[in-house]
């Protein structure tokens, strides 16, 4: 048996997911990294991606929009701006969020540029919510 470790993936709503895992994957601002049991502490601030957790050889994929992480050697907390497992996403409102995102670009330069730096960020979590939602089925 592989040695495991416990998870912990938190939103400001609810927890995400809990349990002991053999691997994470996680999208930090200074790139993708990967945690398994007895990892040096680290902390790293996260950004907009997807997590791939190895459970009981079983990959589960999470979608995340930024926040932080800390690792200890036996544990792992995800601190996310928000979370979603993906089976749990809902792709219809992702697919119009993605849709009102493209079409506030269109008019761009009518736009200040917060309005632009928002609005891609919008854009950016949707495409996320929807290459993740893809994974529901998927193995790894």
């Amino acid at each position: 048996m592989a040695n495991k470790f416990s998870l912990r993936v938190i939103s400001p709503e609810r927890v995400i997911f809990e349990g002991d895992v053999e691997a994470v994957y996680a999208p930090a601002i200074e790139g993708e990294f990967g945690v398994l049991a007895g990892h040096a502490p680290y902390l790293a601030q996260l950004k907009i991606g997807g997590v791939r957790i190895l459970q009981d050889n079983k990959w589960l994929y999470a979608a995340i929009s930024g926040g932080f992480s800390e690792v200890d050697y036996n544990s792992m907390k995800i601190l996310a701006e928000a979370a979603e497992l993906s089976q749990e996403i809902d792709v219809e409102r992702a697919t119009r969020a993605r849709r009102r995102a493209e079409e506030a670009l269109k008019a761009r330069d009518q736009l200040e540029e917060q309005e632009i730096a928002l609005t891609m960020a919008a854009l950016e979590r949707a495409l996320n919510r929807l290459r993740i939602a893809e994974k529901s089925g998927g193995a790894g």
